[in-house]
């Protein structure tokens, strides 16, 4: 049986949109590379544009541990 430690990340709304922020960079750069359609599939770039203006426009929960974010 392995042991398992929980962990406990809190991050402001501003290092979430920071963190958004830096994850598109990155797209961009893989884009000039590969286009995004071979990078991302189609439903995780819907959910991904649907996350950011969630976050821009403050609708966003706290939640207590992984499975609830992943709800």
């Amino acid at each position: 049986m392995e042991n398992s430690t929980k962990v406990t990340i809190t991050l402001s709304e501003d290092k979430i949109k920071e963190i958004i922020y830096a994850y598109n960079l990155l797209g961009e750069l893989l884009e000039t590379i590969l286009p995004r359609e071979k990078i991302y599939q189609k439903n995780f770039r819907g959910k991904l544009e649907q996350a950011l203006k969630e976050v821009e426009t403050g609708q966003t929960q706290k939640v207590q541990s992984f499975d609830e974010f992943i709800e």
